[in-house]
């Protein structure tokens, strides 16, 4: 009898959840001062909720990315309080908007609680590597001026979580392994915070269940894709078959 992997199932996330919420609970109580201050609570907050998306992606449900879009407005104030702008910035501005927008888009082309993925060509991935570097540069001369911390590190992960969310919204299965990247900066950041102020051991615990939730959601998002390649499903058709259908719509209410 062929044993079962706990690792492909829902009930290992769960556990891990539970246990992450519980560790973040219980570290926040014991480092941090002001433990009744709701500024203080409120930081937690969007870290409590995203502990639900990260379960979601992690089997890439589509679902998780409206919970993320209304959790992004916590995560700005939760940012701009760990004294990192950029990413308060992209909160608000990008991955709020966005994420709305790309649930409504991987809707269109639905596939089970997923999408219709596709991949970048080489071309694509060259282009990005050299815009990334130019940005990124840019992005480090902007934020110098803030004379915040973490600058390196901060405009990093911003930069990568916006290429992450576009490449997402396409329906690129690409964005997944820049998200691994995005989340193993996230957890050196963390580390080098928790150094200087050990109250945000339990961000630096988050991102580690992050990390977890994102490679799984690699797994998925391939087996996902393999499946869709063996039954000749690409997302040129999906985004076809979606567009028929409306106009039938549109026809039949005329």
């Amino acid at each position: 009898m062929r044993k079962k992997n706990i690792f492909n199932d829902s009930v290992f996330i769960k556990i891990l959840m539970a246990v992450t919420f519980i560790a973040m609970t219980t570290t926040y109580i014991i480092f941090t001062e002001e433990k009744t201050a709701p500024k203080n609570l409120l930081k937690l907050l969007p870290y409590y909720i995203s502990l639900l998306i990260g379960f979601l992606q992690s089997f890439a449900n589509r679902f998780y990315l409206i919970i993320g879009a209304i959790n992004s407005l916590f995560y700005t104030f939760a940012y701009f309080m760990l004294d990192t702008p950029a990413m308060a910035l992209y909160a608000l501005l990008f991955s709020f908007p966005i994420q709305l927008i790309t649930y409504f888009k991987w809707s269109r082309r639905s596939y089970g609680n997923s999408t219709v993925f596709r991949r970048l060509t080489k071309k694509h991935l060259l282009i990005l590597a050299a815009s990334v570097a130019g940005v990124w540069t840019a992005l480090y001369f902007i934020f110098k001026s803030f004379g915040k911390p973490y600058l390196i590190l901060d405009n990093t992960t911003m930069l990568f979580g916006i290429l992450t969310t576009f490449l997402t919204f396409l329906s690129y299965i690409d964005a997944v392994y820049f998200q691994i990247f995005t989340s193993s900066i996230t957890i050196v950041l963390y580390i080098q915070m928790v150094v200087h102020d050990i109250s945000r051991l339990p961000f630096l615990i988050f991102s580690l269940y992050s990390m977890v939730c994102v490679i799984r959601s690699m797994r998925s998002m391939l087996a996902i894709y393999k499946k869709q390649k063996e039954s000749g499903i690409t997302y040129a058709e999906a985004a076809h078959a979606y567009h028929s259908s409306k106009n039938k719509k549109k026809e039949k209410n005329q």
